[in-house]
């Protein structure tokens, strides 16, 4: 039997091209993220709601950490030795999930609901509410976003099993009217050693992947895409050893900076772009 993931609220963003008028209150200008203009160790989404010029602003946090407007995302103290947070909150680590940071990640979608990010190897989590999903690339950064801005990953169109766009462990059972003007959605977990297919809307016993063929590395040290497929990545070690890495499903490694992307077009012959 699935098991079904309950999920701790946390209320997270929406926010500006960002003022502060009285009473602290935030108020957005455009869409997108942006540092907090009176606390180091928070951020604000600004999110369009309703006709052209209204949005939204939510308060995001780092859980005592610093938020870099240049990374867009939060991290260590030493990155940030400037920033004294005003309030700490519980901090989500999840040391089950410290894998994520492997390989110099610092942020990504676990799953549908559950974006996270790293400080010193450590995983940080949040968790989206029934009414969104994570979306790794819209703000440049991992956010639990309405499914108004989630058209192409964590697809929720129909009341129904869907699979989940990051990890194929997991699926969502998703309730939508008629007009996908309102989407809801829960997250389940498939049982131990089964994936969700699609095909039969059900957990099956997941298939061990075929790992394609990983080129020479000629003598060099690098980290690079795989040609024969670019959803895998390889490192060339100065012991001559060489690791294979996979960005996992319908991700694909992006090599000029290092990070795994969703789709993948043709691959140049520098190896740089998608």
């Amino acid at each position: 039997m699935a098991t079904r993931v309950f999920l701790v609220f946390i209320p997270l963003l929406v926010a500006c091209q960002l003022k502060t008028v009285q009473g602290s209150v935030l108020e957005c200008q455009t869409t997108g993220k942006f540092p907090h203009p009176e606390d180091c160790g928070k951020y604000v989404v600004c999110l369009q709601d309703g006709p052209v010029g209204q949005f939204t602003a939510k308060e995001g946090y780092c859980f005592g950490f610093p938020y870099s407007p240049t990374e867009r995302r939060c991290v260590s103290h030493d990155q940030q030795p400037d920033c004294f947070t005003k309030g700490l909150r519980n901090s989500l680590s999840v040391p089950h999930l410290n894998f994520l940071c492997n390989n110099g990640r610092t942020q990504g979608c676990f799953h549908c609901k559950l974006p996270y990010f790293c400080i010193n190897n450590s995983a940080y989590v949040s968790q989206c509410d029934e009414y969104e999903a994570c979306s790794e690339h819209v703000f440049g950064s991992p956010l639990c976003l309405p499914y108004s801005y989630n058209t192409d990953v964590c697809f929720c169109n129909k009341t129904g099993l869907m699979p989940d766009y990051y990890n194929d462990t997991y699926y969502m059972f998703c309730i939508a009217n008629a007009n996908q003007s309102h989407v809801t959605s829960y997250i389940y977990a498939c049982p131990e050693g089964k994936t969700f297919s699609s095909t039969s809307n059900n957990c099956e016993e997941s298939k061990p992947p075929v790992t394609p063929e990983t080129p020479s590395c000629d003598g060099s040290t690098a980290t690079r895409v795989n040609p024969n497929d670019c959803s895998y990545f390889y490192t060339c070690l100065p012991d001559n050893t060489v690791r294979t890495s996979s960005c996992g499903v319908d991700k694909y490694f992006f090599e000029k900076n290092g990070t795994c992307v969703p789709k993948c077009s043709v691959i140049t012959h520098s190896n740089d772009e998608y």
